[in-house]
């Protein structure tokens, strides 16, 4: 994802004023990255309130307990008791004594959290665009007899005590306070960090509590905190919660059940009832289920159409139905003319940034030269005459060109295509630079999903994605892997003619190599992934389950990226949700990938990993025989043949001259 390994170096912490109140606590500072930050109501800061001793004793409390692992990007150890249960520590019930007394708050949960230093060091860079989660999240009930079971709402609180080192906090105020809001206010006065100092307290209640999202974030030891802190406290990041959670909402309803009903509205929930449909329901031809949607934009190789026709040569691999009967929608999308590398500029053209100043970098946004441009529109033409005069047994016989008057970027330009250019119940979404390597199960794939509702998303694995599983476990750890693997879907319509799929089989001995080392780096691949956990997984499913000798069975792999490498998915998913403008989760000018994926995982620590990936409905394609289904011919650096012998002839000259 490209995070900084380390926060930033030179964020400048601004320090705004917080008055006293009413229980005694005296005004204070705070310390923002955000200067401009309008401080919300009900944000109190009580410093040094408990001594380094104290932390020393709760850390080894801490040390004694039995923390679990839960969390899923943002994985971190907890422990907790209720406010009255007899094996809170001691050191603990102090503090909570001391808590109640000066705030005049009861908590009804104390708990105890870890976090690596490999969670909190990710995502301060990223700011603006953070989406995290309500600290009003119910995570308990209410049990105490003493109390009154009619609480209000500015009863309720979430505090947090740096007890080791300092942490930052982001926090950031959502548009709308619903479960599936991802629209966060984007002007500067509603989104900061806030250092949490060691041993104060920061206790949120009313409109911090209820109208604010927020995520413990980086680490923001000064080196004087550092010197001071003992070794078994050094680089460790602990902290002490006391919260009052809601169990009612204001209208009388139980919580639990209206953030169920806000977040039944997001996404696909299955209904056991309805999650099968009859096989003889589906379209027996294949031009009826999909069409191919094609995208493109201005590449160096332009005006040729070398690039788009190998690409189509490879759409033999999905089946002669595919490649020659199904309908094809070739999206360009526009541009705009501005000084970038390669000259031919002109007064009137938008001066660009530094980052797109060589001409692949700002073709890749969009921005192009005059000569770029001029080629670009002799590619189109070119291309319609290619489609309008191909014949009945080329792929371009069944294609269309819908060309975009103004630039809008690969995931609008996919949404226009949904939109406006299908009447098919799926389509498979394929980039100008993605081929097919070998034989892929087209078909057979839209049977699956057609069979199963659950099943929106299916990517054909690539090489970076071939040991997904392995990815995963790295990233997250045994405990969710293990939830993963049981998202694992091997559906008997996905098992196929072992012949063709498999270690050692047809569709992998076909395969083309450009040269004997690609062949090699290929077969070493395939003999580590014979090693990694995606197959042997595998293995062991293939030894606990009986199929036919003549069969071999296809998985589909849970993913939490939504990969835009070539995939099927249902149409109604990605024009109904995906695109839905409600949620905003593809942006103008970007790939779907980018921001709807951290949307996925967000999901997911909302609602957990099986609840929380079924919305989504992704999986990834893997027949186990060590070999992908797609390969890369890199549209941004390609060049037809006359280009790279211009090129090489180019080199000689300029070598043999010096």
């Amino acid at each position: 994802m490209g995070f900084p390994e380390a926060p930033p170096k030179n964020v400048h912490w601004s320090t705004l004023t917080l008055e006293g109140n009413s229980t005694g606590r005296s005004s204070c500072s705070i310390r923002v990255s955000n200067p401009n930050l309008q401080i919300p109501k009900g944000l109190e800061v009580y410093t040094d309130f408990v001594t380094s001793e104290e932390c020393s004793d709760i850390l080894t409390d801490h040390e004694r307990g039995n923390p679990i692992w839960e969390g899923f990007e943002q994985r971190r150890k907890v422990q907790r008791w209720s406010r009255d249960d007899p094996d809170l520590p001691d050191s603990l019930k102090l503090i909570t004594t001391r808590f109640e007394e000066r705030t005049g708050n009861r908590p009804l949960q104390v708990s105890l959290e870890e976090y690596p230093t490999s969670q909190l060091q990710k995502y301060f860079n990223h700011l603006p665009t953070l989406v995290t989660t309500f600290e009003s999240a119910p995570h308990c009930s209410n049990d105490d007899d003493d109390d009154d079971d009619e609480e209000e709402e500015n009863q309720c609180f979430s505090s947090i005590i740096p007890i080791a080192s300092s942490v930052a906090e982001i926090i950031n105020r959502p548009k709308e306070r619903r479960v599936d809001c991802w629209n966060l206010f984007s002007d500067e006065n509603h989104s900061s960090g806030v250092v949490l100092d060691r041993r104060s307290l920061y206790l949120k209640t009313e409109e911090c509590f209820w109208e604010w999202r927020s995520r413990i974030t980086s680490v923001v030891d000064s080196d004087m905190e550092k010197e001071e802190l003992d070794e078994n406290i050094r680089g460790r990041y602990i902290l002490l919660k006391f919260t009052r959670l809601p169990v009612t909402t204001s209208s009388g309803g139980d919580i639990r059940e209206e953030t169920k009903k806000e977040s039944d509205c997001f996404g696909y929930v299955a209904d056991p009832e309805s999650m099968y449909r009859p096989v003889h329901e589906m379209p027996s031809s294949l031009e009826e289920l999909l069409t191919i949607i094609v995208t493109t934009s201005p590449i160096q190789s332009h005006p040729s159409t070398e690039l788009l026709e190998r690409v189509f040569d490879t759409f033999q691999y999905g089946g002669k139905e595919f490649a020659l009967k199904c309908r094809k929608v070739i999206v360009c999308d526009g541009c705009r003319c501005g000084n970038v590398g390669g000259g031919g500029g002109g007064e009137n053209q938008n001066q660009v940034s530094k980052k797109h100043a060589t001409a692949k970098q700002s073709m890749r946004n969009g921005i192009v030269n005059t000569q770029q441009l001029e080629n670009y529109n002799a590619f189109k033409v070119a291309l319609r005459n290619l489609c309008e005069t191909a014949p009945p047994d080329s792929p371009f016989h069944t294609a269309m060109v819908e060309e975009l008057e103004e630039r809008h970027g690969y995931g609008f330009a996919l949404r226009h295509a949904v939109r406006e250019c299908i009447e098919t119940p799926y389509v498979i979404v394929i980039q100008h630079d993605r081929t097919f390597m070998r034989t892929c199960p087209i078909y057979d794939i839209l049977r699956t999903m057609w069979r199963y509702r659950n099943i929106k998303y299916v990517g054909m694995n690539m090489r970076s994605n071939l040991v997904y599983r392995d990815i995963f476990l790295a990233k997250y750890g045994k405990a969710f892997s293990d939830e993963m693997a049981a998202c694992t879907l091997r559906p008997p319509e996905l098992a196929l003619d072992a012949n063709q799929y498999g270690p050692d089989s047809s569709s992998t001995r076909s395969m083309k190599y450009r040269n004997e080392k690609m062949r090699e780096n290929f077969a070493s691949l395939a003999e580590n992934y014979a090693l990694s956990h995606q197959n042997l997984e595998y293995v062991a499913w293939k030894q606990a389950n009986t199929i036919p000798p003549e069969k071999w069975q296809l998985s589909l792999t849970p993913t939490f990226f939504w990969y835009d490498n070539t995939h099927i998915c249902e149409t109604a998913h990605y024009r109904d949700f995906i695109f839905n403008p409600r949620y905003k989760m593809v942006a103008r000018g970007g790939f779907v990938e980018d921001k709807l994926s951290p949307v996925i995982k967000k999901t997911v620590e909302r609602l957990g990993l099986t609840e929380g990936h079924a919305r989504f409905g992704c999986y990834l394609l893997d027949d186990h025989s060590g070999m992908f289904f797609t390969g890369h011919l890199d549209g941004g650096g390609f060049l037809t043949e006359s280009q790279r012998e211009e090129a090489i002839s180019a080199h000689r000259i300029a070598t043999h001259d010096k």
